[in-house]
């Protein structure tokens, strides 16, 4: 399974190099090249971002069904097509619509069958005797994520000054989509060598009418509906939701307010980017090594204190001015909280989620946060209209930017996520521990006749807790699997 992993982690960061340098020029290129306003772009870049979310839900059961690793090859020409149209078109419409069909459908597959695709990895290849989705697989993924993530920077500022004076957005994404092909290739190749999924494993051969056809979509849809039925289900969308606030400081750092405000603190020549690229670099050297240090300390607290920490962060440009120094001095305590909660937010959803149902229940928690989402990423976009606008950049310069209102008010709206994390945790909280018996579930373990005593699911809670009438959707799996197998 080394190869399989490689490749895996080779396509992880061809797609975040791609997502994230298209997400750091998204607003300016939407500003300058079609005269959108910052509160219409932030709309925009908020949309983007949580459609990303929809189409994970509604191909969910899909992925389940069909295999992450036979999803990838569709996902990544998805992605290809939709960069390859935003990096030519000058119709605004047109330029919309690639963002909004493939680009997002694209990127939000990808991150949906990676996750799948590294517990499936993890689990065939690990020994009975340890957890299979141990937190080292999701810290290798974070670190493909951050490594692409930490290329952009720098080729943002030097496809910047090649451009100069013209913009360089046109050719940025043009070379996501050479990415998303490199990533299309690495896809197929992975293929022959990728383990079967659960699903796969016992299908009696798909369906090969179309009437056989409509029923695996009916089945599909029934089984979200028994997944969105646990209380399981529902904790789990609450803390999706809680950390939103919290979490839209990076996603502000990525491509939201950080570039515009830079632009017009300090000009154009400014190196961004490269600012920028202190996160993932940092990252980079910062995650293996919490990772083995910390591997005994379960997720939840991690990504309480990880959240806490990334949330006070624009704190710092409040009690300081706006300088480079106080604005490096932001994104490092921005990236000690990062570097403890981001790797840990994908083990944790994994965990959580019932073996084989992880794209529906995944794709329907996000479906839930997608309305909270919007205003997070609606956000940054409407605080540099307030507070650091085009049109008080052109008036007065740097000084008609009011960095300690703007990240004053971004940390505000962050700091509700530790304060509901702390407060409140018996709501947001799977009663679920790290050890190895809250795999038992993962690791081939008997079904009793109630599906559920025998094989560890009620370690982890998922047995008695529906909470809208029916069976649980692990014991009516465990109980189909059994006559099949019988």
């Amino acid at each position: 399974m080394r190869a399989a992993l490689r490749l895996i982690l080779l396509m992880q960061t061809l797609e975040a190099f791609a997502y994230y340098t298209l997400g750091n020029v998204l607003t300016l290129h939407l500003t300058s090249i079609y005269g959108v306003s910052d509160t219409a772009a932030g709309v925009h870049f908020g949309i983007r971002s949580a459609l990303t979310t929809v189409y994970a839900t509604l191909f969910g059961p899909v992925i389940d069904w069909f295999g992450p690793f036979r999803m990838l090859p569709i996902a990544f020409a998805l992605a290809a097509i939709g960069r390859a149209i935003f990096a030519q078109v000058d119709s605004l419409s047109l330029a919309l619509a690639a963002i909004y069909l493939p680009m997002a459908a694209g990127h939000g597959l990808t991150n949906a069958a990676f996750i799948i695709c590294i517990k499936r990895i993890t689990s065939s290849s690990t020994s009975p005797n340890r957890p299979p989705d141990a937190p080292w697989g999701f810290a290798l993924q974070y670190c493909a994520l951050v490594l692409g993530i930490a290329i952009c920077g720098p080729t943002i500022d030097i496809v910047t000054a090649r451009w100069a004076p013209a913009p360089p957005y046109r050719a940025l994404a043009f070379l996501s989509a050479v990415c998303s092909v490199l990533g299309l290739g690495a896809s197929l190749v992975l293929l022959p060598i990728a383990p079967p999924s659960p699903k796969m494993m016992h299908s009696r051969g798909g369906a090969a009418t179309a009437a056989e056809a409509v029923q695996v979509a009916l089945e599909a849809f029934a089984e979200l509906r028994r997944t969105a039925c646990t209380a399981r289900f529902v904790r789990y969308t609450a803390f999706s939701i809680a950390i939103l606030p919290g979490h839209s400081v990076l996603r502000n750092l990525d491509g939201g307010l950080f570039p515009k405000f830079m632009l017009r603190t300090f000009g154009p020549a400014v190196p961004k980017g490269s600012i920028y690229a202190i996160n993932p670099l940092l990252d980079l050297l910062a995650v293996p090594l919490l990772s083995q240090r910390l591997a005994h300390v379960e997720h939840f607290p991690l990504v309480r204190l990880g959240l806490s920490i990334a949330a006070a962060a624009p704190l710092l440009l409040v009690a300081l001015p706006a300088t480079l120094a106080t604005v490096v001095a932001f994104v490092l305590m921005l990236t000690a909280g990062d570097a403890l909660y981001n790797p840990r937010l994908s083990a944790y959803a994994m965990d959580v989620a019932p073996l084989g149902k992880e794209g529906a229940f995944a794709g329907l928690s996000a479906a839930v946060a997608f309305l909270a989402e919007l205003p997070a990423g609606l956000l940054g976009g409407w605080l540099l209209d307030r507070h650091c606008s085009a049109a008080s950049y052109d008036a007065l310069g740097p000084h008609g930017c009011d960095a300690r209102s703007l990240f004053g008010s971004l940390g505000a709206f962050a700091l509700l996520t530790p304060l509901a994390l702390w407060a409140t945790p018996w709501l947001l909280r799977e009663p679920l521990g790290d050890g190895p018996l809250a795999h038992a579930h993962t690791r081939g373990a008997p079904i009793g006749d109630d599906g559920c005593e025998a094989s560890g699911f009620e370690l982890a809670g998922a047995c008695d807790e529906v909470v809208c009438g029916g069976a649980s959707p692990v014991a009516e799996e465990s109980q189909r699997l059994t006559g099949q197998d019988g």
